[in-house]
This record gives structure tokens, sequence and C-alpha cells, in this order.
């Protein structure tokens, strides 16, 4: 009988450990979790500056291959000129990565995109319908009623 008393006292000591000081714990691990998320988060975003005329643009770039590839690519210098009036448009040397399957979206005024089919580069300075072959690559943060007056050499940047 003394045995399993003891053995009683020790699991009841032994519990209490574990239920007063394991939430701590487990809130200290989660809040350490939570900042090393919000830090990856932030490295996650990346920004890009279009630069003409004494005039800029900042887009903030999707997460995704073809927008990865292209931010590494930088900086470089493009020749933009209007198309159709709604979007600047411009071309590239080498292609990007492209999405699995068929892909495309329904593109927004302030949006940037690659072109797939013809291997260019878009800024959309008016909403547009649904394009296939369209991968969006990023959305202006700042500077869009800059974008209809953007036309000639570009300098496209990483913003560090």
């Amino acid at each position: 009988m003394k045995k399993i008393g003891i053995a009683l006292i020790i699991l009841t000591i032994v519990s209490l450990f574990f239920f007063f000081i394991f939430p701590f714990g487990q809130n200290e691990l989660s809040s350490t979790m939570e900042e090393e998320s919000q830090i990856l988060t932030e490295d996650l975003e990346k920004k890009i500056r279009f630069e003409f005329a004494d005039k800029e643009i900042l887009v903030l770039l999707e997460n995704n291959n073809s927008a990865s590839a292209f931010y590494e690519r930088l900086p470089l210098e493009f020749e933009f000129k209007d198309y159709a009036h709604t979007e600047k448009v411009t071309d590239l040397l080498d292609p990007l990565p492209k999405l699995e399957g068929n892909f495309g979206y329904d593109p927004n005024l302030g949006d940037f995109a690659y072109y797939a089919p013809w291997e260019g580069l878009v800024l959309y300075y008016k909403d547009f319908r649904y394009s296939s072959g369209l991968i969006k690559l990023g959305e202006i943060v700042e500077g869009l009623d800059n974008l209809k007056d953007m036309e000639g050499i570009v300098l496209v940047s990483k913003v560090d």
C-alpha cells in the first residue's frame, strides 16, 4: 500500500509539473516560431523599381518561379512602348520559367505580368480581359500615376 501511495504522490507531482511548466514553454516556442515566420515572410517580399525620365514605379513581386527568375536577372534595361492604349510592353531576350499546364489570368490595373507566348513583360494601366499564357509577376505598389508616361528606356532594378 505504501508503494502505491508513493507512486500516486510522484505521479501527482509530475503531472502538476507538466501542467504548470509545459504551457509556458509552449507559448515561448509559439512566440519564437511566429517571429521566425514573420522574418521569412519579409525575406520573401521582393520589390523592384522601374526608373525612367526622373520618375519611378515600385512593384511588389509575386511568390512564383517566374517572378523569382526575373528578380535574379536584375538590374536590366528595357525599351517599353504603349500597346492598345491598355498596357506598356517590352520583349525579353531569354524566356522566364512557365507554370505547368494551362495558365492565364484576368489582369487588373497596376499588374505586372509575363506574356509567355510572346516572351514579353507587361505593365497594365487599364484592366484587361482574361488572357491565356499570362503569368502575374507582381503588382504596382507605388507610382501607378507614372505608368502612362512610361516610354523608351527603363531601368529595372532590385529595391534593397
